[in-house]
């Protein structure tokens, strides 16, 4: 039943939150912890194709924008892989200001509780948070507590015909040799992405009584003259909720590093399957995702581009 919730969760603050206009959504913004070390430092970044994940993360494979022999791609590019001069990237490093929230259009923020003086619009001497309420069955919630950048490249062209030109080749990097099982439309090539260090997220449906249901987002408050990062989610079982950082006695702000990708502007990569598509289309297909009202979710189909090469490979 949990299971079913959270794909249930993850589905609804990918869609909702879609809306907002800031690009894919990540449920899970977190850098994967088996990652090289200078990946994990700043997490995803232009340049990085990797797959979009049912759970709500992105699974990086490499960045394109990098050289075979740089720490993030070491050991891990497709065969004659050859990078592209990314160009000029646009940074906006307060992007998202301190405390704020990003939410579906059923939530609103009803109540700032404040235990001590204010250290800054969301982070209180004596701990604090927000309250939400929802007045529909569903909704999600993002929190930036300490705010969030945004980074973007503007040769947005270029990007497209890469993606178009090695797509086959990456799908058999991320099936054949990393045997990823990637669903056709699954592969993604990041141009921009919004990063935090800190951030909430909610994502709930059927809530018994929409007209009293809210969750309180917690922060912790300052200890021997340090902010103490403790966030939590107070609410009903209804709700699926995700912190970071997740309240570690050690976790001070000064430890953090704005390495959590909160969303992801890019394209979406596919295999053109039909014979006739291929003809008049071309055998690939890009599908843009950049922050605007024309975004859409990224279908999956159920293939698996060369992955029936990979078992034919393993039965030899």
């Amino acid at each position: 039943m949990k299971s079913s919730q959270s794909k249930s969760s993850r589905e609804i603050y990918t869609r909702l939150l879609l809306q907002k206009e800031h690009g894919y959504p990540l449920w899970i913004p977190e850098p994967d912890g088996r990652l090289p070390e200078a990946y994990r430092c700043k997490g995803v970044g232009v340049g990085d194709v990797g797959i979009l994940r049912n759970d709500g993360g992105f699974d990086y494979l490499f960045n394109v924008c990098k050289s075979a022999d740089d720490p993030i791609n070491q050991g891990r590019v497709p065969k004659g892989f050859e990078p592209i001069i990314c160009g000029d990237i646009r940074e906006i490093e307060t992007m998202h200001k301190r405390g704020c929230d990003i939410c579906s259009a059923s939530v609103s923020k009803i109540e700032i509780s404040m235990g001590g003086a204010a250290e800054s619009p969301f982070l209180f001497g004596g701990g604090g948070g927000f309250e939400f309420k929802c007045s529909r069955e569903k909704g999600a919630i993002l929190v930036l507590p300490d705010g969030g950048g945004r980074y973007d490249a503007l040769n947005i062209s270029q990007f497209r015909s890469y993606a178009a030109q090695h797509a086959h080749a990456w799908y058999q990097f991320a099936n054949i040799t990393c045997g990823r099982e990637a669903l056709n439309g699954s592969l993604y090539l990041v141009t921009g992405c919004d990063k935090a260090c800190s951030w909430g997220a909610a994502s709930f449906f059927n809530p018994a009584d929409t007209r009293s249901f809210s969750l309180k987002f917690l922060v912790g408050g300052v200890a021997e003259g340090n902010i103490k990062l403790g966030y939590s989610w107070k609410g009903t079982s209804s709700a699926d909720v995700r912190a970071y950082p997740d309240g570690k006695p050690t976790c001070l702000v000064s430890s953090l590093c704005p390495n959590q990708c909160v969303f992801l502007r890019g394209f979406g990569i596919s295999i053109r399957t039909s014979a006739f598509a291929r003809w008049v289309f071309g055998p690939t297909a890009v599908s843009q995702i950049s922050g605007t009202s024309k975004d859409r979710i990224p279908c999956f189909d159920s293939s698996m581009p060369y992955f029936s090469s990979n078992l034919e490979r393993k039965r030899r």
